[in-house]
């Protein structure tokens, strides 16, 4: 059981101030001012640790504003992009049938020089004749050239 005198607790001088409050003995008195400051010492970590949950809080919250505005850009610069790529792959395309045309005009000049390689042997064989005449006899027209090249080229005939 608890005793309830009252005792002059030793405070290490000789002030009055060493009585016990209310009628508690020395003990539950130590024993309260040393709860008291540890109350005292956890209260002050506990601000401690609120304002460095208040500063964590506030550098999360600017580093999310951060993330939020890097990640606004970049999708601006995807949408960006891939009007860019849509631009690109439209102008591949166009590039690619002029490519297809080309080759296309590329194969018919291939021919047409092939067309005028055959000319112009024939017309060295057909150069042999002698006179008009007998180019025609030849099988030749107009300056010895082959007859199918006429028709071929649409040349109209000398008489």
């Amino acid at each position: 059981m608890c005793s309830c005198s009252v005792e002059i607790c030793a405070t290490g001088s000789n002030e009055s101030s060493g009585y016990a409050l209310g009628s508690l003995s020395c003990p539950t008195f130590k024993q309260n001012t040393e709860l008291q400051q540890q109350v005292n010492t956890l209260q002050a970590q506990v601000r401690q640790l609120t304002a460095a949950n208040q500063a964590i809080q506030q550098q999360l919250t600017a580093d999310n504003q951060a993330i939020q505005q890097q990640r606004t850009e970049c999708t601006t610069s995807l949408s960006t992009n891939q009007q860019q790529l849509q631009q690109c792959n439209e102008q591949l395309n166009a590039c690619n049938i002029n490519i297809a045309l080309l080759n296309s005009q590329l194969t018919t000049c291939q021919g047409e020089l092939l067309s005028f390689t055959s000319i112009e042997t024939t017309f060295q064989q057909c150069s042999r004749n002698t006179g008009p005449s007998q180019c025609r006899a030849a099988g030749c027209f107009w300056g010895c050239y082959a007859l199918e090249l006429n028709t071929l080229y649409n040349i109209p005939a000398i008489p």
